[in-house]
């Protein structure tokens, strides 16, 4: 992985940062614990977002459902790691890709 290379998590770690600067306590709260729990999932490696596929996403919530996750909150995390990506694409430190959120 290129040292300059965004990760999952730093994009995560830049948008908690950005909400609690702004007061937005709740908000940054769900980007934390949406960051916690993908770590556990990654094993606490970085996952480089150009990385970032179908397959990682089914995987993490097939992860969350054994974890007996109830889909609301399997839905919240995944719309919050699809924020976070397009986001990312945004600022053009990911590669966007059409259908990566299609069947999760």
């Amino acid at each position: 992985m290129n040292r300059n290379e965004i990760t999952l998590q730093k994009m995560f770690s830049m948008i908690v940062e950005e909400l609690r600067e702004n007061g937005r306590w709740g908000t940054a709260h769900i980007y934390q614990a949406t960051l916690n729990v993908f770590s556990t999932f990654n094993n606490n490696q970085e996952l480089p977002l150009r990385r970032l596929d179908q397959a990682v996403l089914k995987r993490f919530e097939n992860h969350l459902r054994q974890r007996d996750c109830r889909w609301n909150t399997v839905s919240t995390y995944m719309k919050t790691i699809r924020s976070a990506y397009k986001r990312a694409v945004d600022l053009r430190s990911a590669p966007y890709t059409k259908t990566l959120f299609e069947h999760v």
